[in-house]
């Protein structure tokens, strides 16, 4: 059983983040009402090098895939051409080419920009795709591509933070949403940490549920660790946890330690999603390796 100290320490947090989405409305779900014409949909986003995509038209998800808009891929050295007289979209790197016709593979066209399948740009060797459903990101990524360690261990906290967020997170026996998130989310270090981090997200079907996952970062791979799902008008606590209580136990001492970030993606704040991750007053590093 837990003590009173851990039950107020957990309540604290608990209303921390409440009061941080409360304002979240059933308007923001980033879920479009499914027609004939045009199916449900969820948003992505997309990182590409390491690096968040400022992209007009973001990825979706779209009848179980990750169609992303192929224009994009040009930040990947990539040729991207289309064809208006066959309604193709030919895609070229080195020697590899794919060439995908519209409906092909759910090809489409939407506000004048072509959509291909993720999955379909592992023709390209040299290029690693991957989706995590924790987030939803789309990394696009060259096989040569590493993450910069020196910013990860030794860098300036923003420096650091954004690049942590930037790594795609290795879910391992753990568990994506069993839903849809809404776009407004947070991010929350401990103090003068970058290396650990909690992803504090509501769902769109249960606007009160909170689903809090703990990720750590070692040898420049993010990785959870634990995972808590709490709600609001829980006041036992949780209701579910997978993982050791003692890294809650520690990552969670008092929820006034805490560098919080909310990221609101239906409101223009920031041009790219990592910098949603800003410079605290009077913060210093303490975790630098």
């Amino acid at each position: 059983m837990c003590n009173q100290s851990t039950i107020s320490r957990s309540l604290i947090i608990s209303l921390v983040f409440l009061l941080a989405f409360v304002s979240v409305s059933a308007q923001t779900a980033v879920v479009a009402a499914p027609s004939k014409s045009r199916p449900a949909v969820a948003l992505l986003k997309l990182n590409m090098n390491g690096q968040f995509a400022q992209l007009a038209d973001q990825p979706i998800l779209r009848n179980g895939q990750s169609m992303i808009p192929a224009a994009a891929l040009r930040s990947l050295q990539m040729n991207v051409m289309w064809m208006s007289q066959t309604k193709t979209v030919t895609i070229n790197k080195g020697s590899r080419w794919l060439s995908l016709a519209l409906g092909e593979q759910n090809t489409f066209i939407q506000n004048d920009k072509v959509f291909v399948p993720a999955h379909s740009l592992r023709t390209f060797s040299e290029l690693i795709v991957e989706y995590e459903a924790l987030r939803n990101i789309v990394f696009l990524r060259d096989r040569s591509y590493k993450p910069d360690m020196t910013v990860l261990n030794q860098g300036n906290l923003v420096d650091a933070r954004r690049a942590v967020i930037s790594l795609p997170i290795n879910i391992g026996s753990f568990k994506p949403w069993q839903g849809v998130l809404l776009n407004e989310h947070g991010y929350a270090f401990k103090k003068g940490e970058a290396l650990r981090y909690t992803f504090n997200a509501y769902l769109a079907s249960a606007p009160f549920q909170s689903i809090k996952t703990i990720v750590e970062v070692k040898n420049g791979k993010a990785y959870v660790v634990y995972q808590e799902e709490n709600h609001a008008m829980d006041y036992e606590g949780d209701i579910k946890d997978l993982g050791d209580r003692k890294i809650a136990s520690e990552f969670n001492e008092y929820a006034n330690e805490f560098s919080v970030f909310l990221v609101k993606e239906n409101k223009q704040i920031v041009k790219q999603y990592e910098q949603h991750i800003q410079s605290v007053t009077n913060e210093l590093r303490t975790d630098r390796k």
